[in-house]
């Protein structure tokens, strides 16, 4: 490879590998959390908008209790890079692949995101409502429905540019089992670079309200490559070239 195509192929590679990676910022949660995205390998989602397969679902909670977080009996939230970018998940308890027409767990959740992020749900009772792509937002909203001894459900909001803004607001459903861990519901990890990390919050931040609910809206950043290595990539294209144009 000449010195001149390694350089592109070098700046390139510097803005690609930012292409996904990134981070949300939650507000209310700690005083406001950082959630670092982590790589998932594979095809998370695939090309079938919004159907997220349990298959998917039990290997996205695989890679997170490998780190020896618990997700049975939880709320996880997890920032990821997928093969549809940087996306925002949140597992409501742990897939285990069962077959069941059980709800023994019931929840209702209300989310928005940017008019061009994409939706992607994993729900066995299959009762949301989701508004269409856009130039402005997205909404979507419904109960979630499982069996928390066999299964559990998913949402994520895929393709997240930075700036984009996602909110959450989930509540108990009257006369029906929550089928969680009450005391302390929601849980948010984070990536450190080679595993995830609990980001650790008091209970009454990570539960219910009194009024039987919880929300939160995080914005999404996606850092550029630092300032220094880019301003430096024409300086590096120059030099090359001017040692090419020296040897000849």
């Amino acid at each position: 490879m000449s010195r001149c195509v390694f350089a592109t192929a070098l700046a390139v590679g510097l803005v690609g590998a930012s292409a996904q990676a990134g981070s949300i910022v939650i507000d209310r949660i700690g005083g406001g959390i950082t959630l670092n995205s982590g790589p998932l390998s594979g095809t998370v989602f695939g090309n079938d908008s919004p159907g997220w397969s349990s298959a998917s679902l039990m290997s996205v909670h695989a890679s997170i209790t490998a780190s020896g977080i618990a997700t049975d009996n939880k709320v996880t939230f997890a920032a990821a890079d997928t093969d549809h970018g940087l996306a925002f998940l949140t597992l409501i308890d742990q897939e285990l692949g069962g077959i069941t027409e059980d709800f023994s767990g019931n929840m209702h959740m209300v989310t928005t995101a940017d008019g061009t992020n994409v939706d992607y749900i994993n729900d066995m009772g299959e009762g949301f409502l989701v508004s269409p792509q856009s130039s402005s937002s997205r909404v979507a909203f419904g109960d979630f429905h499982w069996d928390n001894s066999k299964k559990g459900d998913g949402w994520a909001w895929a393709d997240l540019q930075g700036g984009d803004v996602l909110t959450f607001r989930f509540k108990t459903i009257q006369n029906m089992d929550l089928g969680l861990d009450a005391s302390a519901t929601f849980q948010f990890v984070t990536w450190n670079g080679t595993g995830w990390d609990l980001i650790a919050t008091p209970a009454a931040e990570s539960s219910f309200t009194a009024g039987d609910e919880f929300g939160f809206s995080g914005v999404v950043s996606v850092p550029l490559p630092h300032a220094a290595m880019l301003a430096g990539l024409p300086l590096l294209g120059t030099a090359l070239w001017r040692r090419r144009t020296m040897v000849r």
